[in-house]
């Protein structure tokens, strides 16, 4: 009896997946980079409408020209095919560039970040470089949220003193869609913060635009769209067939239809 048990309990674990566990990807084959870049607006004409916040946090979602309807803070991303991964270009390898999140007077800034800790080389998840800074800049103190999706990190609950900086670099891995960062004392405060394991993303400006450069070529992948007050922005979650041509420019302009 002990020995079925035994190897029912084997036969189990090794059935189910384990937390945490890499899926086995190959590298999509690709030929060379190009670009990717255009520009998001609300769809429809007139005066542009009070669009209500969906979803958390309840802050300023919502950042859109009045004039060109072009909406800022629209995350545009590259998804390959199924169970495989991008080369990453040489150039985003090592990231210098820190990603501060601030605190100042009471609200966040800026209130859509996008981080790129780590990237895939085939074997195993490499090390960016890149540092994720949250920092406190008013003479208070704060608590802060982030709240994450549980397949991918653990909530963060954070409490530090004022003028204050907190290193997160290694407490954050890459989630499918955003982290969402709320106040525990002011409703009004609120982010989103994208986390990805390859370098090929963009966020909207003022202006609507985006620019995604040296992104591998010669390979069907899909471009990706997401705004936290509307969800996905690009046929849902599976996003738009493209093939990036090798040493040219690639448009894809986007129209938000809620």
């Amino acid at each position: 009896m002990r020995m079925f048990v035994q190897l029912f309990a084997i036969l189990f674990i090794a059935a189910c997946p384990v937390a945490g566990r890499a899926q086995k990807k190959d590298l999509l084959k690709t030929d060379g980079y190009g670009s990717l870049s255009g520009k998001v607006t609300l769809a429809g004409v007139g005066p542009v409408p009070v669009l209500p916040n969906v979803g958390k946090p309840i802050g300023n979602v919502w950042v859109i020209d009045k004039d060109t309807r072009a909406i800022a803070n629209v995350v545009v991303w590259i998804k390959p095919p199924a169970k495989t991964y991008l080369v990453t270009h040489p150039n985003f390898k090592q990231r210098a560039e820190q990603i501060v999140i601030g605190i100042r007077d009471n609200d966040f800034f800026p209130r859509v970040s996008a981080f790129n800790p780590h990237y895939f080389d085939g074997k195993a998840k490499v090390a960016t470089g890149q540092k994720l800074i949250l920092k406190n800049s008013d003479t208070g103190g704060h608590g802060v949220m982030f709240q994450t999706h549980p397949n991918f990190n653990n909530d963060l609950h954070l409490s530090f003193s004022p003028m204050t900086d907190l290193d997160l670099t290694n407490k954050i891995q890459p989630q499918p869609l955003p982290i969402y960062l709320e106040s525990y004392i002011a409703a009004w405060m609120g982010a989103k913060l994208y986390v990805f394991d390859h370098p090929y993303y963009a966020i909207t400006k003022a202006d609507g635009t985006y620019s995604i450069p040296f992104v591998p070529a010669g390979a069907e992948v899909f471009i990706m769209g997401h705004h936290a007050g509307v969800g996905y922005v690009v046929n849902l979650s599976k996003g738009k067939a493209v093939t990036i041509q090798k040493n040219k420019k690639t448009t894809f302009d986007i129209e938000v239809t809620k």
